[in-house]
């Protein structure tokens, strides 16, 4: 079943999740103070590992280069912008 699935992500520099092969990621955001993902995926489908790494504005860009951003959240009242990019094959 194709479907919009939410992941929770954790503040760190990278990350895994795990989502179902060949998922499209829509949306990273904030909610109710917490990060989470938003991909559109097709349930019936192996899940695989997919690495997520985020910066703040000035700090160093995720290694390696081979990374697509895939989204910006802005949280605390504008005082920090968190940047998200895949990184790997996919991106």
């Amino acid at each position: 079943m194709r479907t919009v699935y939410k992941y929770p992500l954790d503040l760190a520099d990278v990350q895994e999740v795990r989502l179902p092969r060949a998922s499209e990621i829509l949306h990273v955001g904030e909610q109710d103070g917490s990060l989470f993902l938003w991909a559109w995926v097709n349930t019936s489908e192996p899940r695989e590992s997919v690495t997520i790494a985020l910066c703040g504005t000035g700090h160093p860009a995720p290694e390696p280069l081979e990374a697509r951003h895939i989204g910006s959240v802005v949280m605390l009242g504008d005082r920090l912008v968190w940047h998200f990019f895949q990184v790997g094959d996919a991106a």
